[in-house]
Order: structure tokens, then sequence, then C-alpha cells
């Protein structure tokens, strides 16, 4: 038997979804036209526009709780607030269901290490959809390291000019991402985070309700980290650049070329080819080898309790206030999302 024929005989991994809003519409996009292996048949959301996204097999689910005694599912996807995240992932692992949340993880570092209590007691698996850990420049990155020495610094530029969200702020809607490209980049631990507010930029100088943030982290192997985010940017802004002894690597998601590379001795960069895969695709692909492989995960969970220290030192930093989860709700039907 070959390999393409026994991936198309691997039985269908039944899934669920809950939040179907703007990004979570991208999820039930990506998992209907890129991810075979993978079916929705159940979603919780009050939207009625979405048919074509989740198809007639998909059955609509008025209360969320009603999926985890529901014998079907196997897999469920998380696109609701990050309010959320932890009531809903803790119950979904103890019911044997894998879960594939946002970031953050969610809002106290506390909280993410109850979490991982839960997932070490039920062998779960939750993948963390830190989604630039998935993206195909840094997989590139990542290969051309061994030959470009030791890895000095990494700047990243992630924004965009949206609105602000009422339930978390721009730092920790922006950066998530950002910061777990870092923590795993290097051999080194975390030794020091600060942080600072920026002027936002033209036209939105004097809006309040736009924020730009310095992050900076530093690492016991001498690599030093800055991410600046934030909904203060003028325009979108998805860049990450990668100082190596020898080499830097620049990725910018609005750029032709999305990723350059350009040699210490060279004052020209050239292009660098990478695959078409986009990070959300990949990130939910990783999330199917882990159901298939039925490997726990305690370590996207530790890498997302991680991002939330930073984040949490940094709104300490700022003088921001430190979100807060509410308690537990008496019953949660249809998803604004």
């Amino acid at each position: 038997m070959t390999a393409m024929s026994d991936k198309s005989e691997r039985p269908t991994i039944k899934a669920a979804q809950i939040g179907v809003g703007r990004w979570g519409r991208n999820i039930a996009r990506t998992i209907r036209d890129e991810i075979p292996g993978i079916r929705l048949i159940r979603a919780v959301t009050s939207r009625e526009d979405i048919g074509d996204l989740i198809g007639d097999e998909c059955t609509r689910v008025a209360d969320w709780r009603d999926l985890l005694n529901d014998d079907e599912v196997e897999a469920v996807f998380l696109a609701v607030p990050p309010s959320r995240h932890r009531e809903m992932t803790s119950a979904f692992v103890e019911s044997g269901i894998a879960v594939f949340v946002e970031k953050p993880l969610c809002l106290s570092s506390q909280d993410g290490r109850l979490l991982l209590e839960t997932v070490g007691r039920y062998d779960g698996i939750v993948h963390v959809d830190h989604i630039d850990l998935h993206n195909p420049a840094v997989a590139a990155i990542k290969e051309r390291s061994s030959t470009s020495g030791p890895l000095r610094r990494i700047v990243g530029h992630i924004g965009a000019a949206y609105e602000r969200r009422p339930d978390i702020s721009p730092l920790w809607e922006y950066s998530p991402h950002f910061i777990a490209v870092c923590l795993t980049a290097g051999g080194g631990d975390l030794q020091r985070v600060s942080a600072k507010r920026l002027p936002s930029e033209p036209p939105f100088s004097d809006d309040e309700n736009r924020d730009l943030v310095q992050l900076d982290m530093a690492f016991s192997d001498g690599m030093t980290a800055t991410v600046v985010a934030g909904n203060g940017m003028a325009r979108k802004c998805r860049s990450l650049r990668f100082e190596f002894d020898e080499k830097s690597f620049i990725f910018d998601d609005q750029a032709e070329s999305r990723l350059m590379e350009q040699d210490r001795s060279e004052d020209k960069a050239h292009a660098v080819p990478i695959s078409e895969v986009r990070p959300l695709t990949a990130s939910i692909q990783a999330f199917e080898t882990k159901i298939r492989r039925g490997q726990p995960t305690p370590d996207d969970v530790r890498t997302g309790i991680k991002v939330i220290e930073i984040l949490e030192a940094a709104s300490r930093a700022i003088g921001e206030p430190l979100p807060l989860e509410p308690p537990p709700s008496r019953t949660i039907t249809n998803s604004e999302h």
C-alpha cells in the first residue's frame, strides 16, 4: 500500500466548532477547503449566514456543553472570547476531546497552570494557535539556521488599524504569536522582560483607544528580542527580522517577496522561496497530526503559559490592568462569535 493510499484511507476526524465570527469563519473555511482529514459535524453559533461554511451535514447545537457527551465529536475548535478559553478547554479535555484554542491560552498564568494540571491528569491534547510557529517563513528560517551562526536578535512588528477589542488589550491581542516565536527560536531561558508604550502612528496619535507597545526580552544564551505590537499602526503589519552571526532573515507578510536572506558580508538581500501553505492551514494540520498520534501535548500548554507570563509582566510594566476572567456563567448557549 502506498503512502498516498494509506493517507486517503485514514478515518476522518469529526469535529465541532464553537464560534463562527470573523476569525471563526477563517477556521471553518480552512477546514472545509484545505483539511480533508477533518470534518465539521457540529457548530455552536448564533449566526445564520454560515451554511456554506459548515455544510449541510453540520448540526447546530444550542449549548456547547451538549458536545461534552457527544460520542461522535473527537475534536473541537474554539473561536470564542479568551475569557471562555479556560472553562471550555478544561471541560473538553476532561471529556477526552482534543482542543484547538486561539491565543492567548487563557487570561492568567494561574489559570494556565490549572489547565496544565488538567491536561496532565487526562492526557489531553490541546493545540494553542500561536499561528506563526507554523508560518512557512519561520520554518524556512529554522531550516537555514544551522549554517547561519548563533541567533543574536529577533525584531518583530505586528498590528493593524483595527478598533480596540472590548475584552482584551491590543498588547494581548497582537503580540502572543511573536512572543511564542521568540520563546521557541533560541536555546536559552528567558531572563528579563520589559515594556514601554510608544506613540501611536498618525492619524491615531491622539486616539486613546489606540495603543502601541514595545516589548523587550533577554535570554540566557545572549539572544534578545523586541516585539512592537498594537492597534496604533497606520496599516496592517506583520514582520520579523532574525539576526544571526553570519546572516539575517527578513519576513514581511505584506511584501512581494515575503522572506529575504542577507549575508553579513553582502549589501544585497535575495529572496528565499517558501511554501504557499497558509499559517492557519499549517497550524490545523499540526493539530490533526497530534490527534492521529494520540500523544498528550503538555508542551503546547507550557508555551501558552510562558506567553501569558510575559504578557502579565508587560502589562504591569506599562501600568495596564490585567485582564480578569469572569466567573463561569450559568448557561452559555449560541456564541455571539
